[in-house]
C-alpha cells in the first residue's frame, strides 16, 4: 500500500467584529445606525451620504464575504466600496449574498453605503481572507524498474481510481527528472497533490477526496497519453491499494481481545 497527503488548506479567521449586530460596537457610522434589537446595520442616505465600515482589510489580499441585505427600497445608490470609492458589490435587493474580491485600496476600509435616496439594512456579515492552499509533495515507494527496464524516453502513467466516488485522477512522471529515483529494488517516484485539474502531464495532480484508492502504474512511450488503452502504453508495472489522507499523521487503532484457549490432552 502507499501512503498521499493531499494538499494543505489554511482556512482563515473571521475579521469582522461584531457582525451578528448584537451590540452598539465595533463598526464605524457615519449617517447610519445599529439596530441591536433586530440586529442589523441600517443605512438611510435620503439627503445623505449614509456609511457603515469597518477598518479590516489588506491591500491585494482576495477576500470571500457572505451578508443579508433587507430592507432595500430600490432607488438611490446601495453598494459596498472600499476608501476610494471603489466598487465592490452594488446592492440591488434583498437576499443573502457571497461574493469573492480582491482589494486594491492601500486603506483598510470596507464600508457600505447608502446615497441618494438609497436605503437598506445589513446584517449577518461575514468577511475572511480566502482559504490559501499550498500543493503537497509526496514520496510513492514502489518496486517497477526490476519489471522493465526504464529508459529516457519512457514515461510513467499513474492512474488513481477512488474506491468510494469512482472518480480517476491521472498524470505523468518523467524517469529523466529527479520526480523518480529508480534503485534495483525500492524505486521512489515524487507525486504532488495540488492544482484544480485531475488530468496533467506534470506530476502535480488533483486528488479530489480522500479515503481508499485504486492505483495503476504504466510504463508508456509518450510525454503526454493519459489514455489506459492507448498504444503509448509498453505495460503494466504496478498496481495496488492507496490510501488518501489530509493530515501527515495516520491513525492506527489497536483491539486488544481477551481469548481464553482450552488445550485437550488425550491420557
Amino acid at each position: 500500500m502507499i501512503f498521499v497527503q493531499r494538499r494543505i488548506v489554511t482556512q482563515n479567521p473571521e475579521l469582522i467584529e461584531n457582525g451578528d449586530f448584537s451590540t452598539n460596537s465595533d463598526w464605524s457610522t457615519s449617517n447610519s445606525s445599529i439596530n441591536t434589537v433586530e440586529q442589523k446595520g441600517v443605512l438611510n442616505g435620503v439627503g445623505v451620504n449614509s456609511l457603515l465600515w469597518q477598518s479590516i482589510l489588506t491591500q491585494d489580499e482576495t477576500y470571500k464575504s457572505s451578508f443579508t441585505i433587507s430592507d432595500y427600497n430600490g432607488t438611490g445608490t446601495t453598494r459596498i466600496i472600499n476608501n476610494a470609492g471603489g466598487v465592490i458589490y452594488n446592492i440591488t435587493s434583498n437576499g443573502t449574498f457571497t461574493i469573492t474580491f480582491t482589494h486594491t485600496d492601500s486603506s483598510a476600509n470596507l464600508l457600505f453605503q447608502a446615497l441618494g435616496g438609497g436605503k437598506f439594512s445589513v446584517s449577518n456579515v461575514s468577511v475572511k481572507k480566502v482559504d490559501t492552499e499550498t500543493p503537497k509533495e509526496n514520496n510513492l515507494f514502489v518496486t517497477i524498474s526490476e519489471k522493465l527496464n526504464l529508459t529516457l524516453n519512457t514515461y510513467l502513467l499513474l492512474v488513481f481510481e477512488s474506491d468510494q466516488q469512482h472518480t480517476k485522477s491521472k498524470t505523468i512522471l518523467n524517469p529523466s527528472k529527479d520526480e523518480v529515483t529508480l534503485n534495483e529494488r525500492i524505486d521512489k517516484l515524487i507525486l504532488t497533490e495540488g492544482g484544480n485539474s485531475t488530468e496533467t502531464t506534470d506530476g502535480t495532480v488533483k486528488i479530489s477526496v480522500a479515503g481508499f484508492w485504486q492505483y495503476k502504474i504504466y510504463a508508456q512511450t509518450s510525454s503526454t497519453n493519459l489514455d489506459e488503452t492507448s498504444s503509448d502504453i509498453v505495460r503494466l508495472l504496478e498496481e495496488g491499494k492507496m490510501t488518501v489522507t489530509d493530515t501527515d499523521e495516520l491513525t492506527t487503532v489497536e483491539h486488544t481481545n481477551q481469548v481464553t484457549n482450552f488445550i485437550h490432552l488425550n491420557s
